[in-house]
Order: C-alpha cells, then structure tokens, then sequence
C-alpha cells in the first residue's frame, strides 16, 4: 500500500478515518464556521488522497481476480462497490 504519512506499509493511517468522517458529513464551505474551513478543506484534501491513492492500490491489487472471472455479474458488482467506496462512482437514490 502506498506510504501517506510515513506509516509502516499495510498500516492504516492515523488521521485516515476522521479525515473521511468529517469530507463525508461536512457542509458546503460556505455554510461553515470560517474558523473551520482550513482544517475542513485539509481533511477534504487528506480523504481524497488517500481515496485515490489506495483505490489505485486495490484496483492493481484486485485486477489478476477479475481477469479470472471477466464478464461474471457479481465481479461487475463488486467492481461498482469499489467504485462506490472511493467516491469514484455515486449511490443511485
């Protein structure tokens, strides 16, 4: 897994979770407390790292099983879960 914050590799790192949490349930910026916008945007900016850079790890991780079931329904679901857990693809409401 790729090293974000100097972190043994497969460690999660600390701030990862919070950092998430808090891009996932915060309003617009604009809504927010001016005192927190920059730690807002900095976990923003923390999550969306993180999400690209080990969705590339699981993607690269997980492509020799796909191969080995290409075409099947559930691989094709399970890639969109994928997708739907880094942000990539959104939830149909």
């Amino acid at each position: 897994m790729p090293d974000l914050a100097g972190e043994a590799p497969g460690e999660l790192p600390a701030p990862t979770c919070g950092a998430r949490a808090a891009a996932a349930v915060a309003p617009p910026m604009a809504q927010l407390n001016p005192d927190l916008r920059p730690a807002v945007a900095r976990a923003m900016a923390y999550a969306e790292k993180y999400n690209d850079q080990f969705g590339s790890f699981l993607d690269a991780y997980l492509e020799p099983f796909f191969k080995d079931h290409k075409g099947a329904e559930n691989v094709e679901r399970f890639r969109e879960s994928v997708d739907l857990l880094f942000g990539r693809k959104k939830r149909y409401e």
